[in-house]
């Protein structure tokens, strides 16, 4: 088959490897360069792991998350940092019980920890005489760019061309046998959803090495936070809550001092890390009410997904291969009701 995608980030990347590398014809259309910072795809690191608080997208990550090992092999290069994963709150949190649930329905090792136990990770946040934490082996982070760059280079060598074009008329795509769009935060130019856009705080804490896991305040801010990057001084954290919506088109995007603060604190209650210099960054985010990925039928021979930001990433080469067999029909919507709208 001939097919066309909208929008070369990691899921219409992903999609294009997918089909590629089962035999057809594809063309990535965008209208910015590749790699670019503007959309939800760009940064240095995004969390995997096995654990959700939701048995429906941990069960899913049983076939999702070896992917990102497979995927490293292809690209010959490190690509994953497979460190664990922390997700804490106070003993009543809803996402450390229901991670611990969801954990325990499919299987997946995990360990349980206090304020007291929880000093056998030297460089992992701390823990108040009240909170709990769920510890998961199977987890870390990836190096975003990287992989990005890495499943980019494998489709051009199975033949994908990305071309510079920004797609406005989806009737152009009349010469192909099928077409993808996913266009980030731009998919509302081409299907009405319920996805909102909204800008994201993170910071990098400078002159603070530490190593891992990676972890998860179950919080207000729903904090979340990296091990440094290999050779950095510093290490990564930031606000997974869903800020002020935002025209992804924005360049010029401050940092609202709230935030600054919020980070600073979590940084100096969780590590009593007191750094001389945070340098403080935006991202955007989409997001659904219920934070499942959107699927759907544009025309006979067309889809549309909408996977949702640093949840969608995790998930990246598992939807490159969903959207694959939906675009050659070895799999139906109707498999997936969560994710299919009309």
């Amino acid at each position: 088959m001939r097919v066309a995608i909208v929008g070369a980030g990691i899921i219409g990347s992903s999609v294009a490897l997918s089909l590629s590398g089962r035999g057809h014809d594809v063309n990535v259309f965008d209208p910015r360069t590749l790699g670019h910072d503007q959309g939800s795809s760009w940064g240095r690191s995004r969390i995997i792991r096995r654990a959700y608080d939701d048995p429906f997208y941990t069960e899913i990550m049983s076939s999702a998350y070896p992917m990102w090992k497979q995927l490293e092999s292809e690209i010959g290069e490190q690509i994953v940092y497979e460190c664990g994963l922390m997700v804490f709150g106070r003993e009543d949190s809803p996402m450390v019980s229901g991670t611990e649930a969801a954990l325990r329905q499919v299987g997946v090792a995990y360990e349980v920890l206090s304020s007291a136990s929880i000093g056998k990770f030297k460089d992992g946040p701390k823990l108040e005489s009240k909170e709990v934490a769920i510890f998961v082996p199977e987890a870390g982070w990836v190096a975003a760019n990287v992989a990005l760059q890495g499943i980019q280079n494998l489709a051009k060598d199975r033949g994908v061309t990305f071309v510079h074009l920004e797609v406005s008329d989806l009737s152009d795509f009349a010469g192909y046998d099928a077409f993808v769009v996913a266009a980030g935060p731009w998919m509302n130019r081409f299907k009405p959803l319920d996805v909102t856009v909204t800008q994201q705080t993170y910071a990098y804490v400078k002159g603070v090495k530490r190593g891992g896991p990676v972890w998860i305040h179950d919080c207000p801010h729903l904090f979340y936070g990296f091990p440094s990057e290999p050779n950095a001084d510093g290490f990564k954290l930031g606000i997974h809550i869903p800020g002020p919506e935002i025209e992804p088109d924005l360049l010029q995007r401050s940092v609202p001092e709230e935030d600054k603060q919020a980070l600073k604190k979590e940084v100096e209650s969780r590590f009593a890390a007191f750094a001389n210099e945070v340098q403080f960054h935006t991202c955007l985010y989409t997001s659904t009410p219920d934070e499942d990925f959107r699927i759907g039928k544009l025309a006979d021979n067309g889809f549309y997904v909408s996977a949702c930001s640093g949840h969608g990433f995790k998930f990246g080469p598992w939807i490159g291969e969903l959207m694959a067999d939906l675009t050659e029909a070895k799999q139906s919507l109707a498999d997936w009701p969560r994710f299919a709208r009309s």
